[in-house]
């Protein structure tokens, strides 16, 4: 692997005028509908992606991956100019940005947001950059049984992690496992689950179940509600001179802070499942623990804006990196991109890395000149973007659900495609309903496939110990060990101290 060939090819890619462009639309795409609160990157994606089959990866996936980043960047327009997430990750911002909007400092808090995202998306690029040639050796020694433990820790991880109940997140990766067991098993050719149906040998196709457990739930909720997306008559962003303002105070004040956040940020988003709406809260955590006015957190605190978004703009970069490098997405927001990968006939991994790092590093930098585009549109027309999240939501559901019915047949023109998409979406409106997890349903359909050839040929290659048959595999063995058995064992030994004071106490 050369890596600065590949850098050089990767940037002369990136500026040809097709690809260009389609970073721009997908950039000025992902601002107007990421200034909507709940339409995030993943939705966006999963209503482009059935548009784009049998596209260039080399155009198409550097509109996937803008439509990704620059939606973080709309979605802090939205949190600091009416107090509502534009996406999870955008929550701190939304606490003290709206606060300061408040009192009149629109400009200010939009300033720090967008400086402290620009830089963060640089920052992770660049460390995603350098670090993609040091492992080189280290996927050498990822094979068959290794990638099979891996996909094994990332749905646990993912399962466990982003859920309050462990069986309900388990469960919901059960059921993406199941889904992806519909049609012939590869190796012996035996149908499954097709209840002698023709149209179910070929199995379920990707965008339908996208679309049916996230995109549809999301938008039937949204106009049940019946409610204006955004408070009537929300504050302006304010001029251009406020947005600098905030800007330079980035630079003379709070580049300590932004340097913390983004050191956690990038931590966060290279391990597998956490993503960027774990990491902006436990940087949003850190800066209030280490600043000298606490009390300011959640009434407005340029700290608070700064960290959070600093956490959150490297945290794609190394989710991406997680997703290229292993084959497993970063986090849930990544289990779309993964699937558009797969659509693509792109298989991230070790290969992909190895074989095609041109690409690679091509969708890393995409990331940083996606956000540095949406910034400055944002400048530009903030006060204008605002009015997107005004939108009636019957409106909005009238146009975005024709769009997930035309995409859930163009993709392979069966009709009962159509009738399969509305089947998975009561499933995927039960999983929001019932508090079940709609990404690791999803990633258990996505790696299903995965899981079930790597199985086999683990088994067929190494017996049934294979788990113990490299260092690495044991070692990614514990792991997996550790997160089943943390949660109950932490648990017990909590209740034991707990119990502990009460003894004591008593024998006084």
């Amino acid at each position: 692997m050369e890596t600065i060939p590949a850098l050089l090819e990767a940037l002369r890619n990136m500026f040809q005028p097709t690809v260009f462009l389609a970073v721009l639309g997908g950039t000025i795409i992902s601002l107007i509908m990421g200034v909507i609160p709940v339409v995030s990157g993943a939705l966006m994606v999963i209503i482009f992606l059935p548009f784009l089959f049998g596209a260039d990866p080399i155009v198409a996936m550097p509109f996937l991956c803008a439509l990704l980043a620059a939606s973080g960047v709309g979605g802090a327009v939205t949190s600091v100019l009416t107090g509502i997430p534009g996406d999870n990750n955008n929550a701190p911002t939304a606490i003290d940005g709206f606060a300061m909007t408040r009192k009149g400092q629109a400009g200010r808090a939009l300033g720090l947001a967008l400086g402290a995202g620009i830089l963060a998306a640089l920052l992770g690029v660049g460390i995603s950059i350098l670090i993609i040639p040091l492992m080189a050796p280290i996927l050498m020694s990822f094979k068959t049984v290794e990638m099979f433990l891996i996909i094994v820790m990332a749905l646990l991880f993912l399962s466990v992690l982003t859920q309050g109940s462990r069986i309900k997140g388990l469960f919901s990766a059960v059921v993406g496992l199941t889904l992806a067991c519909i049609g012939f098993q590869e190796s012996s050719a035996i149908q499954r689950l097709t209840f002698g149906n023709l149209y179910l040998y070929d199995g379920i196709e990707m965008s339908t179940v996208l679309m049916g457990v996230l995109a549809v739930p999301t938008l039937v909720e949204l106009a049940a509600e019946g409610l204006p997306i955004a408070p009537l008559g929300a504050v302006a962003a304010g001029k251009l001179s406020e947005l600098l303002k905030g800007m330079k105070e980035l630079f003379t004040k709070h580049l300590w802070v932004w340097f913390r956040g983004t050191v956690i940020g990038y931590a966060v988003g290279i391990a597998p499942a956490l993503g960027s709406a774990t990491a902006v809260w436990i940087a949003y955590a850190q800066a209030k623990q280490g600043s000298k006015k606490p009390e300011e957190f959640g009434q407005g605190s340029p700290e608070a804006i700064v960290a959070s978004e600093g956490a959150r703009g490297v945290c794609n970069p190394g989710d991406l990196l997680t997703t290229l490098v292993f084959g497993i997405p970063g986090c849930s927001i990544m289990v779309v991109l993964l699937a558009a990968f797969l659509m693509m006939g792109v298989v991230p991994g070790p290969t992909l890395v190895l074989d095609h790092t041109a690409l690679s590093f091509q969708m890393i930098l995409t990331m940083a000149l996606s956000v540095i585009l949406g910034a400055a549109i944002c400048f530009a027309t903030a006060p204008l973007l605002v009015k997107i999240t005004q939108v009636p939501p019957e409106y909005l559901f009238a146009v975005l659900m024709p769009l997930i019915i035309l995409g859930a047949y163009v993709t392979r023109e069966y009709s009962l495609d159509i009738v399969v998409v509305g089947l998975i979406s009561i499933l995927g409106l039960c999983i929001k309903r019932f508090g079940f997890s709609a990404p690791a349903t999803i990633l258990g359909f996505v790696m299903g496939r995965l899981f079930e050839t790597y199985l086999v040929r683990s088994l067929d290659l190494r017996g049934p110990l294979f788990f113990l048959s490299s260092p690495i595999a044991i070692v990614l063995t514990a792991l997996i060990v550790l997160s089943v058995v943390w949660g109950p064992v932490k648990s017990l030994l909590g209740r034991m101290r707990g119990g502990k004071p009460a003894m004591a106490g008593g024998a006084k």
